[in-house]
C-alpha cells in the first residue's frame, strides 16, 4: 500500500483502491485525512469486480453520506445494493452473481436487495453532478421467450407462454433473483412438458446446461402441476 503510486478517481485510487477523504482543517486549512478502508470495508474483500464499479460504488457512498449525514451500512445487502447500482451506473456488462456468490446472499436477500434497489433509484440524486436520475431496470424472462420460442420452432405458443410467464412472476416475484433467461427455460420447457410437446436439443439450442434447465423446471413446477 505505502509503495503505490496512487492514481485518484474521485478520490478512489485506481490502483489499491485507497479512498481519500478530503476536508480542511478549519485551523491550519490543511488536507487532514487520508484514510485506508481495505482493512473493513466489504466491497475490499470481493474479487473480480471491474475497478470502474468499485470506484463509483465507492463515490456513490461518499456521496450518499454528505448527501444524508449517515453512514451507509457495511453489511451484505448494502454492498450489494451499492455494487449493484454502480454497475447498473457503469454501463458495463456485469454478472451480479459474482458479488452474490462471494457475499453468500441467499435468494431471499437477493429478491430483498433487487426491490429496494428498483423502489429507490427512481429518486434522483441532490449532488451537483446529477442531471437525471439513474434507473435500475430489471429484466423479467418475458423478453426472452420469443428467442426460445424460434429457437424450437414453438413460434405458434409464444404470445401464450409470454401471458403465461407475466402470471407466473406476479405470483413469484422471487424468481427476479434468479437469471431471467434461465426461467424462461424453464417455463417453456415445463410448457412442453406438460402438454407432450417433444423437443429435442433444448438445452444445446437455447445455451443452458441440462443441470441449470432442470433446476429452473424445479422453480417453477408448481405451476404446471
Amino acid at each position: 500500500m505505502d509503495e503505490c503510486e496512487h492514481d485518484f478517481l474521485d478520490n478512489v485510487c485506481q490502483k489499491c483502491n485507497l479512498v481519500m477523504e478530503n476536508y480542511f482543517d478549519k485551523k491550519y486549512n490543511n488536507l487532514d485525512n487520508v484514510r485506508d478502508i481495505n482493512k473493513y470495508n466489504l466491497i475490499d474483500q470481493l474479487q473480480n469486480i471491474p475497478p470502474k464499479i468499485i470506484s463509483i460504488a465507492k463515490k456513490n457512498i461518499i456521496r450518499k453520506q454528505n448527501e444524508t449525514g449517515k453512514k451507509v451500512r457495511n453489511d451484505k445487502k448494502q454492498t450489494f445494493i451499492q455494487l449493484y447500482e454502480a454497475a447498473i451506473e457503469s454501463g458495463i456488462n456485469f454478472d451480479p452473481t459474482i458479488i452474490t456468490r462471494q457475499l453468500k446472499l441467499s435468494k431471499k436477500d437477493i429478491n430483498w436487495c433487487i426491490k429496494e434497489v428498483s423502489q429507490t433509484s427512481l429518486v434522483p440524486s441532490v449532488h451537483e453532478e446529477a442531471s437525471q436520475p439513474i434507473y435500475i431496470v430489471i429484466i423479467s424472462p418475458v423478453v426472452y421467450i420469443e428467442d426460445i420460442c424460434k429457437k424450437i420452432e414453438l413460434e405458434s405458443e409464444i404470445e401464450k407462454l409470454k401471458d403465461l410467464t407475466e402470471k407466473i412472476m406476479e405470483k413469484k416475484d422471487i424468481l427476479y433473483s434468479f437469471k431471467p433467461n434461465y426461467i424462461a427455460c424453464g417455463i417453456v420447457k415445463s410448457f412442453c412438458i406438460k402438454n407432450d410437446i417433444q423437443i429435442k436439443g433444448f438445452s444445446r439450442k437455447n445455451n443452458i446446461s441440462d443441470n441449470a434447465l432442470n433446476k429452473a423446471v424445479i422453480n417453477v413446477e408448481e405451476f404446471f402441476q
